[in-house]
């Protein structure tokens, strides 16, 4: 993928690394610690290479509608989803500067279980981040409701969701840049925009 300060990123020494694990070109207890010992390096053509810190969580049913789209020479990018300090989840703390409210907007939180059929599918066309119309409030775009002035409306047309079988927690229905999804219980996603 390339960006205005790279032409191609990505960790050199990653797939280096992963590179000589699947070439056979490292000694069999390091080779352990890259691959595995459940399948031999012929098992992997495709990896899942990340930030340390996300975690990629999905249905298993999906897994084969996947493996289809990079057969067919798709790239994949999971939808990153951005987690909220939500007064559900912070029951009894005093600090009412550091969590959005559960009232008004910010009452109903959508639970999803994505080994349950729940989907968050990504908004394709209308306005898919709403954030964008404010102007800058000079940390993440998130952020800026939590400070004295509790002003949160740059999320008040986001829904919330909570992933029940994920890390539990609020986060927004949209990505950490804002491009927005609609939580779907036992629902389908598709790849053409709604009309």
């Amino acid at each position: 993928v390339a960006s205005k300060i790279t032409p191609i990123n990505r960790v050199k020494g990653a797939l280096a690394g992963l590179q000589h694990a699947i070439q056979g070109k490292m000694e069999p207890s390091r080779l352990r610690v890259w691959l595995g010992v459940t399948h031999n390096a012929s098992y992997w053509k495709y990896v899942y290479l990340t930030e340390p810190d996300t975690i990629l969580q999905t249905r298993p049913s999906a897994l084969v509608q996947i493996r289809e789209a990079l057969d067919n020479g798709l790239i994949l990018a999971p939808h990153r989803l951005q987690p909220l300090p939500h007064e559900s989840d912070l029951k009894g703390m005093k600090n009412e500067n550091k969590f959005l409210p559960a009232k008004g907007k910010f009452e109903t939180v959508t639970a999803l279980d994505p080994l349950d059929g729940g989907v968050c599918c990504d908004e394709l066309g209308g306005e898919t981040r709403p954030f964008q119309k404010f102007e800058r409030c000079g940390s993440f775009w998130w952020q800026c409701g939590f400070n004295s002035h509790r002003n949160h409306s740059r999320l008040e047309e986001y829904q919330l969701m909570r992933l029940e079988s994920g890390t539990g927690i609020v986060c927004l229905a949209g990505s950490e840049h804002g491009r927005r999804c609609v939580p779907t219980i036992n629902g389908v996603c598709t790849s053409l925009p709604q009309k």
